[in-house]
Order: C-alpha cells, then sequence, then structure tokens
C-alpha cells in the first residue's frame, strides 16, 4: 500500500511534460500524423482539401493519444523506480518517415518518433540495490512504452469486433506498426534501450510484440493472440539461448585457459 501511494504522490509531483517535450511531441505528432494521412487527400491525382483535413485531423487525434498512452508509460514505470523519462524527438528518424511517404505516396509508414532520457530524481532511489541506472532497467523502462502501445492495440481490436469503424481501424494498424517500429534496436528507439540491457529480454519481447501484432492483422481472437504469442516467445527464447546466446556468451573470462 505504501508503494502505491508514494508512486502517486511522485506522479502528482513530477509528471507533467516540460516545455521542451511539449514541443518535441508536437512536431513529432505532427510530423507523424501528416505520414500516416499523406494517401488520404483524394483519390488518384485528385487532390481533395476537404477530405485531406478531415483525414489529417483524425490522423492527429490518433497519433496524440497514441503517443500520450506511450509516454504515459515511460513516465509512470520510470517514477516507481525512482527516476523521470524525459521525451526527446529524433529528427532524422522523422525526417527519413517524411522522405519514404513521398517516395512511396503515402503506402509505407516509417514510424520513428524518438525515445527516452531517465533522470535520477534526488533521494528517491535511496534504497534500491542499484542506486545508479543499470542498462537492463532502462531497457525495461523503454519496453513498458511499447507494452503500453501494444496493449492499447488490444484494446482497439476488441472494440473493433463489437462496433467496427474506419478510424478505429486504423488506430489500431498505426499502434501495431507504432510498437514494431519502437523495437528496433536502433538508437534512440526502445528496442536499442533493451537490446543492449538484455538480449534474452529482447528476443522474447520482441518474438511476443511481432507475433501478437500479426495476429491481430490476420483477425485471430486478441486474447488467443496474446496466448499463442506467449507459446512461441517461450519457444523462440530457448532456441535463441540454446543455438546462439550460450555460444556468443563465455564468461568474464571467456577464451582464457587456465
Amino acid at each position: 500500500m505504501g508503494e502505491i501511494t508514494d508512486l502517486i504522490d511522485k506522479i502528482k509531483r513530477y509528471y507533467g511534460f516540460s516545455p521542451s517535450e511539449i514541443r518535441g511531441l508536437l512536431v513529432t505528432i505532427f510530423v507523424i500524423a501528416f505520414i500516416i494521412s499523406f494517401k488520404e487527400w483524394g483519390n488518384g491525382d485528385e487532390v481533395d482539401i476537404g477530405s485531406g483535413i478531415f483525414n489529417l485531423i483524425v490522423a492527429i487525434l490518433i497519433t496524440a493519444i497514441s503517443l500520450f498512452i506511450h509516454e504515459s508509460a515511460h513516465r509512470v514505470s520510470s517514477l516507481y523506480v525512482g527516476l523521470r523519462a524525459e521525451y526527446k524527438p529524433w529528427t532524422f528518424g522523422l525526417i527519413v518517415g517524411l522522405i519514404i511517404a513521398f517516395l512511396s505516396n503515402g503506402r509505407i509508414w516509417v514510424l520513428l518518433p524518438g525515445g527516452i532520457i531517465v533522470h535520477h530524481l534526488s533521494g528517491h532511489r535511496i534504497g534500491w540495490w542499484r542506486y545508479d541506472i543499470a542498462y537492463v532497467t532502462l531497457g525495461m523502462l523503454a519496453l513498458w512504452g511499447t507494452l503500453a502501445t501494444l496493449l492499447f492495440a488490444l484494446l482497439l481490436k476488441v472494440l473493433n469486433n463489437l462496433v467496427s469503424s474506419y478510424i478505429i481501424e486504423k488506430a489500431l494498424l498505426f499502434n501495431i506498426a507504432l510498437a514494431l517500429y519502437t523495437m528496433i534496436p536502433l538508437p534512440p528507439m526502445n528496442g536499442s534501450k533493451l537490446f543492449y540491457g538484455s538480449r534474452m529480454i529482447y528476443v522474447f519481447s520482441t518474438i511476443f510484440i511481432v507475433v501478437t501484432s500479426a495476429l491481430l492483422i490476420i483477425d485471430i481472437n486478441p486474447w488467443l493472440s496474446v496466448f499463442s504469442a506467449f507459446i512461441v516467445s517461450i519457444i523462440g527464447w530457448v532456441l535463441y539461448y540454446s543455438y546462439i546466446e550460450r555460444n556468443i556468451w563465455q564468461g568474464p573470462f571467456g577464451g582464457m585457459k587456465g
């Protein structure tokens, strides 16, 4: 009970976004919304300004809600362990996404929004085994953002099964794409932090997210998708350890013979 009370207090005190973060999020939201609505400005070579603006507004709302959930997961999980997550947009990644959108006429989404850096909250990590920030801790904090996005996609899938809607379907596809892209082990994306923190956790998480996403796209029951993905992830994790990781890791004295 005390941990929950402490977390609520930290959320009240430290959850807010700084002005620089808000500017970065606004730029990210607009660029990504433009990317995912690029091909919806008319049919063929005909441009429909009214339809385009409407679809851009819908895309902005979808992106804003999705990134809010994604970054809130980063923020709350970081506060729980006495750290504060700060969002940093990836300018190069956003530019690449825009270029691909123009070259593909909006048929290919490349979503590389950015990542987080974490800061100590003075006094709030006292009592933790590691006062400093371990790589695996940073990786797990980054992973929570992607898992929150995947969970949101699952909820959207359930909602879409009940009330089919173009907007819900687009939000579902966007969150699936966002979850997959953020697991790319390319700095500063979430996947890079988890990969360097723990390859074993990265492999398990990536298989789980990829399989769940694939099953959601082919219209398998959401909860069956999660269960199936979990089983496949365990199998993939065991195979990875048996044939790859065990051969890579030789311990702190690898290669030395007595």
